[in-house]
C-alpha cells in the first residue's frame, strides 16, 4: 500500500505503454520500438507478479534495430508467456526474448518454462497456424494475428512457429525475411 516507487514506476510504465498504443499511428515500426515497447510491457507486468517472473530480453543486435515490423507483434507473444504459461507458476518464471539472423532469415523468439503446456495443446497451436491465410470470415487473435499478418507483409515462408523450448515451456519464433526485403519502406508489400 506504500510502496510509492513502484506506483510511480507503474505510472510511468503505463503511459508509455498507452502512449505507444494510442499515438503510433504506423503499421509499421522498427523492430527497436516494438522491443522497446514490449520491455514496457514486462516491466508493467513484473510489477504484478513482484519477483515471481525474470524477463530476460537479449540485446537486439544492432543491425536488426531499424528492420521494420507490422507493429504490435511482439508484445502478443510476451502476453501470452504471462497469461497462459506463468500466471499460475508461484516462482522461479522465466521468459527470454532472443533475436538471432540465420537461414537467410531474421528469427526473434519469445520462449517461456511454464509447465502448463501439453503436447496435446502445442500440437494444436500448430496446426492451427499451418491453416492458410482465408478471407475475414475466420477471428485472429493472439498468435494467429501475428502469423496472419507476418504472412501479409512477407509471404507464406514467414510467420510464427511453435515448439517446445529448452526450459520444458513454449517457444514460439516469429520468422522474417533477412536481409530486409528491399521495399521495407513500402507498406503492406
Amino acid at each position: 500500500m506504500n510502496d510509492n516507487e513502484s506506483i510511480a514506476r507503474f505510472c510511468q510504465y503505463l503511459g508509455e505503454y498507452f502512449q505507444y498504443i494510442t499515438r503510433t499511428s504506423s503499421d509499421e515500426i522498427t523492430l527497436e520500438l516494438e522491443f522497446k515497447h514490449s520491455r514496457t510491457y514486462a516491466e508493467i507486468q513484473n510489477i504484478r507478479f513482484k519477483n515471481r517472473i525474470e524477463v530476460d530480453f537479449a540485446e537486439l543486435p544492432e543491425a536488426c534495430a531499424a528492420y521494420q515490423v507490422p507493429r504490435l507483434i511482439l508484445q502478443p507473444i510476451v502476453e501470452n508467456a504471462y497469461k497462459y504459461g506463468l500466471e499460475k507458476k508461484r516462482s522461479l518464471g522465466i521468459i527470454r526474448v532472443r533475436t538471432v539472423v540465420a537461414e537467410h532469415a531474421l528469427f526473434v523468439s519469445v520462449e517461456d518454462n511454464g509447465q502448463q503446456l501439453s503436447d496435446e495443446q502445442l500440437g494444436d497451436l500448430s496446426r492451427k497456424l499451418q491453416i492458410p491465410l482465408q478471407g475475414d470470415e475466420m477471428e485472429y487473435t493472439g498468435l494467429l494475428n501475428v502469423q496472419r499478418r507476418l504472412q501479409i507483409r512477407f509471404g507464406q515462408d514467414y510467420g510464427v512457429q511453435v515448439s517446445r523450448g529448452s526450459m520444458g515451456g513454449l517457444l514460439v519464433r516469429l520468422k522474417m525475411p533477412w536481409p530486409a526485403p528491399d521495399n521495407q519502406q513500402e507498406k503492406g508489400g
